[in-house]
């Protein structure tokens, strides 16, 4: 477990300076993931460990970074079901894509 753990920190770790500027859909996925599974760790320890007392403060700042990073990931997939729509049907795709891609950008 606790190499586990240290797999998903570390993966975590990394991917978490690349959010700075850097709106690559596999690096939001991934941090996302990366917070799940930590998360679920904790609570299994938490449970299955009376004296396990996970960083509150730790996982309050990744939860926040979940948070971001899911609302980033909601306008990837917004923007790419709207591009496949308008490509699919050949309707022009207009002011919708500029206005997806300045919510990704912020």
């Amino acid at each position: 477990m606790a190499y586990y753990y240290k797999e998903q920190s570390d993966e975590l770790a990394q991917r978490i300076p690349l959010l700075a500027g850097v709106h690559d859909e596999q690096t939001i996925h991934g941090v996302r993931l990366n917070y799940k599974r930590i998360r679920a760790l904790h609570r299994f320890l938490r449970k299955e460990l009376k004296d396990f007392a996970p960083d509150g403060d730790l996982l309050k700042m990744l939860h926040r970074v979940y948070q971001t990073a899911g609302k980033i990931r909601e306008h990837q997939v917004n923007l790419r079901l709207t591009d496949r729509y308008f490509t699919k049907t050949g309707i022009p795709s207009g002011s919708i894509f500029r206005f997806l891609n300045r919510a990704i950008e912020k």
